[in-house]
């Protein structure tokens, strides 16, 4: 039994009797968080259906207008011609502390589904050649990040120096084997937002300023 593990009560303040929960998370296809290695201790990671960033993180996501530029000859202003429109990669940065077996448990299997989530399907796979699956986004609600389909196209794991490090013994966490953990420790994500052929044709400005069926659908 893993001693000292968190009791974590979530509270709303919205008085609407359906509770939402709003915490930064990414939702993965079942398979990906089943196994011993990616369920996490008590299935914690199965149970919520992918990660949970267990402090608020940082999000940066841009949305532009691209626009070629022609400069005449002898003119003073420049034309613009516009191009397309883009969402840019979501950049999230997530704390994760260790005190205890049940986190530093829950923070290997975290980098450990990561790391899957960044890989093709290749080998010995029967679905050899897949490319890395499409993940979900859950942040604060609808009309924020609400389901966001994304990708991970990229994650670092900054393991400072100045930090201690929890000895996760091997009696403890069979799956991962003995470990050294760090106490805190931050992790980068980058995510491409990947949206259908079919939810990009069904999108249109007029129906995204006056519905909220595709904000609401992931679109952003």
């Amino acid at each position: 039994e893993v001693p000292n593990e968190p009791e974590v009560e979530t509270k709303f303040s919205s008085k609407n009797s359906v509770k939402q929960d709003l915490r930064v998370r990414i939702k993965v296809p079942q398979e990906y968080c089943t196994s011993n290695l990616t369920k996490g201790y008590k299935n914690v990671l199965a149970d919520a259906g992918g990660i949970i960033f267990p402090y608020t993180p940082q999000i940066s996501v841009e949305h532009k207008a691209e626009y070629a530029t022609q400069t005449p000859l002898h003119s003073n202003y420049a034309l613009n011609f516009y191009r397309n429109s883009a969402v840019s990669d979501i950049s999230i940065q997530g704390l994760f502390t260790v005190q205890n077996d049940y986190d530093a448990l829950t923070f290997l299997s975290t980098v450990h589904l990561l790391r899957s989530l960044t890989k093709m399907r290749f080998g010995n796979d029967p679905n050899k050649g897949s490319p890395p699956p499409v993940c979900r986004l859950y942040a604060y609600g609808d009309f924020m990040l609400d389901k966001t389909p994304i990708v991970i196209s990229s994650f670092k794991i900054d393991l400072l120096s100045e930090v201690d490090y929890y000895h996760l013994g091997p009696t403890n966490a069979a799956a991962f084997g003995e470990a050294f953990v760090p106490t805190k420790a931050t992790i980068n994500l980058i995510c491409k937002p990947m949206y259908s052929r079919n939810e990009m044709l069904g999108a249109s400005v007029s129906g995204w300023l006056t519905n909220s069926s595709q904000r609401k659908s992931g679109l952003l």
